[in-house]
């Protein structure tokens, strides 16, 4: 079996700060040549791509902040607030300016880029990110830290093997979110065209109460388990943002047939 070595982040490439905006200098939203990646700009894509949410730094803003800026390819990583989020730098964003609460990953050697990448959003990555977390008041991830991330690999050719599948899976996973958001998009002009407008359709409104049977959910009940067993395998949902409102599980069923829960 192929034998894993164990790196040092420090050791296989160079870890680079963003930089602070001048006290008083905010961002703007009109879009120019110099857009400022932020933490809330990472963890919704490998590929960090300009979309409408980016903000952007003004002419004389940016001759102060010129030498803080990211190249396509480089790795991004959060290190204040929410610490470990992850990004790739894309074609649209070269140049970009990076915020001070952020490093970037540069001159990676003896690693693939793509596989680093991988690995620093598994759970592996991401328990090594968290043992650097220092902090009390407002937890910050230091770059003396960063650079003693512990990185394990196989030899270049496996970690290719490796980073192609993992890159096939989001490839799949973004076609089926795009897929999913035009299904939607549809369903939308469906509805609009249909309830709203109420094109090439006569309507006939109803009170729901004449249509269907309303009751409302009861207290939890008092013997139950947060974990599925075979005893208690009927779920407990609550109108919570944790879990999707999943609370636990009982062992009696109160509602037996389809219905439609609101909160």
């Amino acid at each position: 079996m192929e034998e894993w070595k164990e790196y040092r982040l420090g050791d296989i490439a160079t870890i680079k700060g963003g930089k602070r905006l001048p006290k008083g200098v905010n961002l703007i939203k009109a879009p120019n040549n110099h857009p400022y990646i932020r933490v809330q700009d990472l963890g919704h894509e490998k590929t960090l791509e300009l979309n409408s949410s980016y903000a952007y730094v003004d002419d004389e803003t940016q001759k102060f902040i010129s030498k803080y800026i990211v190249n396509t390819g480089d790795i991004i990583m959060s290190i204040v607030g929410t610490i470990g989020l992850i990004g790739i730098v894309g074609n649209t964003l070269n140049n970009a300016n990076l915020t001070e609460n952020c490093v970037k990953v540069v001159n990676v050697s003896n690693i693939e880029k793509e596989y680093l990448y991988y690995f620093l959003i598994s759970t592996y990555g991401q328990s090594e990110i968290s043992k650097g977390i220092v902090g009390a008041v407002q937890l910050k991830l230091p770059i003396k830290n960063i650079q003693n991330i512990s990185i394990k690999a196989p030899n270049l050719i496996i970690q290719k093997k490796i980073s192609n599948i993992l890159q096939s899976l989001d490839e799949k996973i973004e076609l089926n979110c795009r897929i999913n958001e035009n299904l939607e998009q549809q369903a939308q002009a469906l509805f609009k065209s249909w309830f709203v407008d109420g094109t090439n359709i006569e309507l006939n409104y109803h009170e729901l109460g004449n249509i269907t049977s309303i009751t409302a959910g009861g207290d939890k009940p008092s013997i139950y388990s947060k974990e599925l067993t075979e005893k208690y395998y009927t779920p407990i949902y609550s109108n919570g943002i944790e879990n999707e409102g999943l609370y636990g599980y009982t062992d009696f069923a109160k509602i037996n047939s389809s219905s439609i829960t609101i909160s």
